[in-house]
Formats: structure tokens, sequence, C-alpha cells
């Protein structure tokens, strides 16, 4: 319903934008060659408002605004409908060659945000846990202190987002995470062996 009506909203725009002559253009210091990229001017502000006001019905006046028209009736954003009904996903790709040394780049953000544990497990801080500090309690702002767990899925993705180098183990001094490191009580990520239980001779 959302993208029948987005359609029609640019389509209208459009055939306002190709009813403006071309002779009214050269009047106004318009060429066919010079494109109209930057504010609409005054000539054109009753059509643009026309316009506004055929989406404002359908509340997507915004997204119009922030794609304006050019006087030949295209656009001037590669695809405006996929931005705003699918909305703008972040990407960060992994570089495997750079043009520098040809070798595997990790991401920095990676390292910004998150520290890795020696056992595999990945680390990161609560989100809003600068925000409205004053209106937390005392164990509200101590839980907002804490560090959580990444899952199995987003472990295994970050490993792949950082080089090989940060996979293993680093050995700081004064470490705050120094008894973190270690997980011996599953089996999994155990590095001693298990303690043999040697039952008592029956009697």
């Amino acid at each position: 319903m959302l993208s029948t009506l987005f359609r029609a909203a640019l389509r209208g725009a459009v055939r306002c934008r190709a009813a403006v002559s071309m002779p009214k253009l050269q009047n106004y210091g318009f060429s066919e060659e010079k494109r109209l990229v930057g504010g609409l001017q005054s000539s054109y502000a009753s059509e643009y408002r026309g316009i506004c006001s055929t989406v404002s019905s359908m509340r997507l006046n915004q997204y119009v605004r922030a794609s304006p028209i050019v006087p030949d009736g295209s656009l001037l954003t590669k695809s405006v409908e996929t931005t705003v009904l699918n909305g703008y996903t972040p990407t960060r790709t992994v570089v495997k060659f750079t043009k520098s040394q040809g070798k595997r780049q990790c991401v920095k953000t990676v390292l910004k945000r998150f520290y890795r544990l020696n056992w595999g497990i990945w680390i990161r801080t609560k989100a809003g846990r600068h925000k409205r500090r004053w209106k937390k309690s005392g164990a509200n702002a101590r839980r907002s202190r804490q560090h959580v767990f990444c899952n199995a899925t987003q472990s295994w993705l970050l490993d792949k987002m950082v080089t090989p180098f940060w996979r293993k183990p680093k050995y700081w001094v004064d470490d705050p995470y120094a008894p973190y490191h270690k997980r011996e009580e599953y089996w999994a990520t155990r590095t001693t062996p298990s303690p043999v239980i040697r039952k008592p001779p029956s009697t």
C-alpha cells in the first residue's frame, strides 16, 4: 500500500516537472543544458507547493523534499523508493586485499566497540549506559556499567571482521579482564584437563 502511494506521488511530481515549458526556463536564465540542481526558484514555488500538498496527504512530504526533481523530470537520487521504504542499512565490508600491501584489513569499529576474550567470546558495553544518569537508581547504574556477552553468531561474525592478530591471546600488564580470559567450567573452552575422579574401592 505504501509503495503504491509513493509511486503515485512520484508520478504526479514528474508530470508537474515535465509541464514546465523550456522558454519559461530560458527567461529565468536556464537553458536546456543547464539543469536546476540547487534550490527551486520562485517561479516553481507554486508547483513545488502543489507537489508537497499532494504528498503531505500521504505523509511522505519529507521524502520528496529530500529528493528534489530537476526540470526534465528525473530524480537526483539513485533509488529513492528503496531508501524510503526499506530504510538505510549500514554495511561494513571487510577489505580482503589492501592496495598498499595486499593484506587483509580489519574493521576498525569492531576494535573500538567490542573486546575479545581469550576463550573466543566477544563482550560489549550496554547501550545507553551514559544516558539519563540522573534518573537511574544505584542498582540500575551499576548494571549499566557491566559488560554483556555477544552470542555465538555475533562472535563468529566479529571473528571474520578482524585479522588473525586480534584473535590471538593478548597479555597486558594489569589486565582488568584477566580473570575472565579462561572458562574452565565448560568442556568446550577449558584448557587444562579435567581432574579424574576415582571411585573408592568397594568393600
